[in-house]
């Protein structure tokens, strides 16, 4: 038995060192920076420069994939562990193509031509390049944040000329309550915009004006090449956590699960919220444990109670949610689940087994007479 073990011992190590010298572990590879992105010039020269990484000794195959990486010159094809690369692109006089062209410099490690297995990894910086469609063409994004009442709220419009004019433009933001209707139109800057340039706006709503709710926001760019627009929902937030749901049926003679949805109407986190609930009418109080209820978020509160010495159908309860300095509460009516009488369901279910095997054999009565009478009448006509 002791040689045995010896014998499997060795050969789990002689197993582990075949492993080790088998597998090459340096099969990784790294870039640095991960992107550039440049705008295209007729005939322009461009120079950009990476940084490959892999193992100590790995040999990393520098390559050019993608868009133009016919107008590529690599300083190296080759490099070893850690080193720069420079890149040289050379646009042509036009690029058929207009929009945002992608241009991959990779570094992929070299196979090993003395045997074994060689893990091969395979790294890729980008390059990405603009090309500017035929005349005034530009493009929009829009965003806007949530906030609560009286807080400005922040909002930022991002213009992309991409054509290969200038354009001429206006900005406005027009405002829409949850029903629709346009409360407010804010005017915002006049500009113009050369090709391939951009511009950012950023503008502060002021809402001390503004009632708690959700709203619209439609940024609106007009340019002498056409109109933009875009629009999106934005939420104002007062102190108050909305009780939307609660336990409405309960057991008799047992320990009962409450629980409590409960959703913030307020921007920021609530830290402490817990709630209470009475049960009018008998000595009967429970408090939950407490939660963080995240912004405009949802949670729910859980607690146990006691219904022994309760013999109504019906019962009220006042729930009470608690946070900050303030209090939401709900009065509400909890009805008994009816209780299921087995025995009752056991005598109708028996019952009514017993009623269809005497239908069952009925029925089955009536065939054989009929049987039995076409026999007879048979043996009457012989």
């Amino acid at each position: 038995m002791k040689i045995l073990k010896k014998v499997i011992s060795l050969s789990l190590v002689l197993l582990i060192l075949a492993v080790f010298f088998l597998f090459k572990t340096e099969a990784y590879a790294g870039v640095s920076p991960g992107k550039y992105e440049v705008n295209f010039e007729p005939g322009q020269e461009n120079i950009f420069q990476f940084e490959f990484f892999g193992g100590t000794d790995t040999k990393l195959e520098i390559y050019a994939e993608g868009d133009l990486a016919d107008y590529v010159t690599l300083s190296k094809k080759e490099v070893i562990g850690k080193d720069f690369v420079n890149v040289l692109l050379e646009f042509p006089n036009k690029i058929n193509v207009p929009g945002q062209h992608t241009l991959y410099i990779g570094a992929r490690e070299k196979k090993d031509d003395q045997g074994g297995i060689t893990l091969i990894a395979n790294v890729r910086g980008i390059i990405l390049v603009n090309v500017p469609y035929p005349g005034k063409y530009a493009t929009m994004s829009f965003n806007i944040e949530d906030a609560n009442i009286g807080e400005p709220i922040k909002v930022n419009i991002k213009i992309d000329s991409l054509g290969d004019e200038e354009i001429q433009a206006n900005s406005f933001i027009l405002i829409y309550d949850e029903a629709g209707k346009r409360t407010q139109k804010i005017d915002l800057e006049k500009f113009s915009l050369k090709k391939l340039e951009t511009k950012e706006i950023e503008y502060f709503l002021n809402t001390s004006s503004y009632k708690a709710g959700k709203y619209n926001a439609e940024a609106v760019v007009e340019y002498d090449g056409g109109v933009l627009r875009e629009t999106k929902p934005f939420r104002l937030g007062e102190l108050l956590v909305l009780i939307k749901g609660y336990t409405k049926y309960i057991y008799r003679e047992q320990i009962n699960k409450f629980d409590v949805d409960i959703e913030s109407q307020w921007n920021d986190p609530l830290d402490n919220v817990y709630g209470v609930v009475e049960i009018l009418g008998h000595p009967i109080s429970f408090k939950t444990p407490s939660v963080v209820l995240e912004g405009f978020g949802s949670a729910n509160l859980t607690g146990y109670f006691d219904t022994t010495s309760i013999g109504e159908e019906k019962l009220t309860a006042r729930i009470m949610v608690f946070y900050e300095d303030k209090m939401t509460d709900k009065f509400v009516t909890l009805k008994f689940k009816k209780e299921i009488d087995y025995m009752l369901v056991l005598i109708i279910s028996v019952i009514s087994i017993f009623i269809i095997i005497i239908i069952w054999l009925i029925v089955w009565i009536k065939k054989l007479n009929k049987v039995e009478n076409g026999i007879r009448k048979q043996k009457k006509k012989h």
